[in-house]
């Protein structure tokens, strides 16, 4: 089972202080701005912990707990959007889509193929 599984198999999620309770997430849930896949794979899992939580529709608690997950280079990026973008979700999945698309891939790395299919 991958971590995203384990994290939700184990967590049912009222708040993002349980999140912080549990400690589950610990080093699990790491975006580093590495690749348009790494992006899309971020969104993706963040995205199915929101459902699982039933926070899809709280755009800014999703973009709070997102944030938890940034480090290096996608932490500094993040830090430096607005903060409209950095505390709503749609506009926070939207920017990394935008920043880590696979036309910003570095000359010569691979495209990925698109998440969904």
């Amino acid at each position: 089972m991958s971590a995203a599984g384990k994290i939700i198999s184990s967590l049912m999620l009222k708040s993002l202080s349980d999140i912080r309770l549990t400690g589950s997430l610990d080093d699990t849930l790491i975006f580093r701005g590495l690749s348009s896949e790494e992006a899309e794979n971020f969104i993706r899992q963040v995205n199915i912990l929101a459902f699982n939580a039933n926070r899809t529709r709280d755009t800014r608690w999703t973009a709070e707990f997102a944030a938890t997950a940034f480090a290096g280079d996608a932490l500094r990026k993040f830090r430096k959007l607005s903060s409209e973008v950095r505390n709503d979700w749609d506009k926070l999945q939207e920017a990394l889509l935008n920043e880590y698309s696979p036309a910003s891939a570095p000359p010569g790395a691979a495209a990925a193929p698109p998440a969904y299919g």
